[in-house]
């Protein structure tokens, strides 16, 4: 009996890369299909494309699954490809294939040569191109991993996309939007937060490379700062391999210590709008101060900060302190530990001391690694609760002094005016997060004690504090 003639067949085209947009590979596999079914006489039904996506290395390709869906559905009964490597280099993909046009007797015509999939032949020449093709992908994959890495350690820039803060040939500084990364760089150094300086760049209209919709994110903007290239080194697969053939906008020091800075302060969410939330400590339990609302006689609403209990949380929920007094104090001694002779003399030294701001911005790194990579393996099960907890205590003490020891060289106590009026000119003029951070440089701890019954009344005696060394 003669086979039946395919009255909905399927073109299937596909395209690896689609530099230019015109879709002009896609059109000549389209037209040489066309040209098959004609001589078949096979009526076409649909063209189906996917574009710049390749069928080796697992993309979803939604025009191919939609065509599957509708063979099996019964509404295409053909499929016409210029290859099969155009249809796909998987080698399961192509048994399931195979075990479809088998089941729903689909007929398959390629213009490089017909390949019967109703056929043992047929099915055996169709692996073997399949096999073929892959072994073709698979070193050509490697050959491109080979260039890309040569390319790397010559320190050649590479890349579709324009970097932001360098012209279309990624090599040349665009000058206003480099001039952006170092004043971003100098805001996180002082303190803020990368999401602060991602909120400012959308409200001054500031687009990003590639236009997102939204705008900048606190993740675009890190990728920015975190990014080796704006101190002229190339990476390759997270390691930096060699210096760029770019002009650079941080020297490798300012980076460093930026990059080291970026995890502490980069974190997502709302500024802080309190001063002293996480950093107030209460006298009973130790656990921190948080922001809550209470209303006055009047039915003014009032802030305090307060020990809450909640489950997962410490806290013992017994201790609150009006805000106003609390912020005031801090403030007044803050400023008058900042305005003593002996920490300005500090200072002094530690701004010469270029390479010990590198040191200390590498030991923060290597601290924060090795507490991270405890918590890693405490999930994995290889070390104890006890021993992670250890590990974490003696990390974050780590953490804690490398922090104090950076602020001092670069964060907000860097650049601070001298002279107790030009101090308090400076605390008025800064944000909530630049004081907070100010705060945390030269705060060691911050304790409210408790009273024996409640009061409205704010007793300075109350508050204890530590100051970092």
């Amino acid at each position: 009996m003669a086979a039946r003639t395919p009255t909905a067949a399927a073109i299937y085209c596909r395209i690896s890369l689609d530099k230019t947009g015109e879709r002009l590979g896609v059109a000549r596999q389209e037209d040489l299909c066309r040209k098959l079914a004609g001589e078949k006489r096979w009526a076409v039904a649909e063209v189906y494309v996917d574009g710049s996506t390749s069928a080796f290395n697992g993309a979803t390709r939604a025009a191919y699954r939609r065509m599957i869906g509708d063979l099996e559905a019964g509404r295409r009964d053909a499929v016409i490809c210029v290859d099969l490597d155009r249809l796909t280099r998987h080698p399961a993909e192509l048994e399931n294939f195979v075990e479809l046009a088998d089941r729903l007797g689909i007929a398959l015509a390629n213009v490089s040569g017909d390949t019967d999939l109703g056929t043992s032949d047929g099915r055996f020449k169709a692996r073997i191109m399949g096999a073929v093709a892959r072994q073709e992908s698979e070193k050509k994959g490697e050959r491109v991993a080979r260039e890309a890495e040569q390319a790397a350690r010559r320190g050649i820039p590479r890349g579709s996309r324009r970097p932001f803060g360098w012209e279309e040939d990624r090599m040349t500084l665009r000058a206003d939007e480099a001039e952006l990364i170092r004043e971003a760089a100098r805001r996180v150094g002082a303190g803020e937060t990368v999401p602060s300086v991602a909120r400012d760049w959308n409200q001054r209209g500031i687009a990003s490379p590639q236009g997102a919709r939204h705008g900048w994110s606190a993740t675009t903007v890190m990728g920015v700062l975190r990014n080796p290239r704006i101190a002229g080194l190339r990476a390759y697969k997270g390691e930096i391999v060699a210096d760029g053939q770019w002009e650079p906008i941080l020297d490798r020091a300012q980076w460093e210590t930026l990059a080291a800075r970026i995890k502490r302060v980069a974190r997502p969410g709302r500024p802080s709008t309190h001063l002293l939330s996480g950093i107030a400590r209460c006298g009973r339990c130790g656990g921190p101060l948080w922001t809550s609302w209470r209303k006055d006689p009047n039915g003014v609403r009032v802030a305090r900060y307060a020990c809450v209990s909640r489950p997962g949380a410490p806290g013992c929920g017994k201790l609150t302190v009006t805000a106003a007094p609390l912020d005031e104090l801090v403030r007044d001694s803050v400023i008058w530990a900042v305005s003593g002779p002996e920490l300005a003399k500090t200072l002094r030294a530690r701004r010469r001391d270029g390479a010990g701001e590198v040191k200390v911005a590498r030991e923060l790194a290597q601290a924060e690694a090795r507490r991270e990579e405890a918590a890693g393996m405490f999930g994995a099960g290889e070390i104890t609760r006890r021993e992670w907890l250890t590990i974490r205590e003696v990390t974050d003490r780590r953490i804690a002094d490398a922090s104090r020891l950076l602020n001092r060289h670069s964060g907000p106590l860097a650049d601070l005016p001298t002279g107790e009026t030009a101090l308090r000119r400076a605390w008025e003029a800064g944000t909530v997060e630049w004081r907070r951070a100010l705060i945390g440089a030269v705060v060691a701890t911050l304790t409210v004690r408790p009273v024996d019954r409640p009061t409205n009344t704010f007793h300075p005696t109350r508050v204890d504090i530590t100051w970092a060394a």
